[in-house]
C-alpha cells in the first residue's frame, strides 16, 4: 500500500475542503490493521445504545438492549458509567453520532461520508429500532467492512483535517472548514480505533 500517495490525495483534498495543509505530517503506520468485522459491529452497536442515551432515550433500557444483542463487552468505561450512574456530559456522548456515522460507513451502512457536510439526519433510522427493542439482526447481514484502504484513507484524511483544526486553534485563527470541528474530531476517533487495537477511551487523537 503507498502511504505516500494516500497522504497526497489526502492533502489535496484538505486544501480542496479550505484547510491549511502540512506535509511534514508523519505517515500512517504501515503497521495498521483492521479488526474483525463482527468487533466493528459490536462497536458501532454500543455506540449506538450510548448515543440514543445521550439523546434522552432511558440509559438502562439502552445498556439492557446493548447487552441483548452482545455488545456490551463493547462499551467504554466512560460510556457504561453514563449508561449506569448518569456520570459524564450528554453533549459529548451526542457529538459521537459523527463517530456512529464513520461506523455505518465503514460497515457499507452508509454509501458516502463526506468531510464538508455533517451525518444525514436519518442516520438513526439505519440502525435498529431501539425504542421497541428490535433485534440488530438485519443491520449484522446488511454490514460489510470496507478496505483497509478505504478506511486508511479515510482515516489520514481526518488526521489531516485534525492537524488543521488544532494548528487554526494554537494560533488563534479561525477553525476552517464548513463543519464543526467535532465532526472531524469524532470521525478520526472511530476510524483510528478501526485501525489499532486501542481502547476506546485510550484512541490516541494526537496531531
Amino acid at each position: 500500500m503507498n502511504f505516500q500517495k494516500i497522504r497526497n490525495e489526502s492533502l489535496k483534498k484538505a486544501k480542496n475542503l479550505g484547510y491549511e495543509t502540512n506535509p511534514a505530517l508523519p505517515l500512517l503506520d504501515s503497521s495498521l490493521s483492521l479488526r474483525p468485522v463482527d468487533e466493528v459491529i459490536s462497536r458501532s452497536l454500543a455506540l449506538f445504545g450510548v448515543v440514543a442515551g445521550s439523546y434522552g432515550f432511558d440509559k438502562e433500557s439502552a445498556i439492557n438492549w446493548i447487552m441483548q444483542e452482545g455488545a456490551a463487552d463493547q462499551l467504554a468505561e466512560t460510556e457504561r458509567e453514563f449508561l449506569v450512574s448518569g456520570e459524564g456530559d450528554s453533549s459529548y456522548f451526542q457529538s459521537q453520532i459523527e463517530g456512529l456515522n464513520a461506523f455505518a460507513w465503514a460497515l457499507g451502512v452508509v454509501k458516502s461520508m463526506h468531510f464538508d457536510s455533517v451525518c444525514d439526519n436519518t442516520l438513526i433510522k439505519l440502525f435498529p429500532d431501539i425504542k421497541n427493542g428490535k433485534s440488530s439482526s438485519e443491520y449484522k447481514d446488511q454490514s460489510q467492512l470496507r478496505s483497509i484502504e478505504e478506511i486508511l484513507s479515510a482515516c489520514d484524511l481526518a488526521y489531516c483535517l485534525h492537524w488543521a483544526i488544532r494548528d487554526a486553534d494554537v494560533n488563534n485563527r479561525d477553525i476552517p472548514g464548513c463543519v464543526a470541528s467535532h465532526v472531524i474530531v469524532e470521525r478520526r476517533r472511530a476510524l483510528e480505533w478501526m485501525l489499532t487495537t486501542e481502547d476506546w477511551d485510550e484512541v490516541s487523537l494526537d496531531t
